[in-house]
């Protein structure tokens, strides 16, 4: 169903290093990418980690590492089961 197909979107922008494999399982709060934002490199934590709530499969994420906030990250397929 169309409602299983989820677009998530970047929460603050920055350099993504994509955690969650193409076509493969993800749990809920597993992480799926690291975002590493410039403009606290030398204060704060500079490296986020995002994690998803439900567990689905990876189907696309976006093609750069360079994302601003708002980017849609990755789409995902949710309510899976193995047939």
């Amino acid at each position: 169903m169309l409602e299983d197909y989820v677009a998530y979107y970047a929460p603050m922008g920055g350099m993504v290093e994509y955690l969650a494999p193409l076509g493969g399982r993800i749990k809920a709060g597993e992480p799926i990418a690291h975002i590493l934002r410039m403009e606290r490199y030398l204060s704060e934590q500079p490296l986020q980690t995002l994690s998803f709530d439900k567990d689905a499969i990876a189907i696309l994420h976006f093609a750069s590492a360079s994302v601003n906030q708002g980017t849609e990250l990755y789409k995902f397929f949710t309510n899976v089961f193995e047939l």
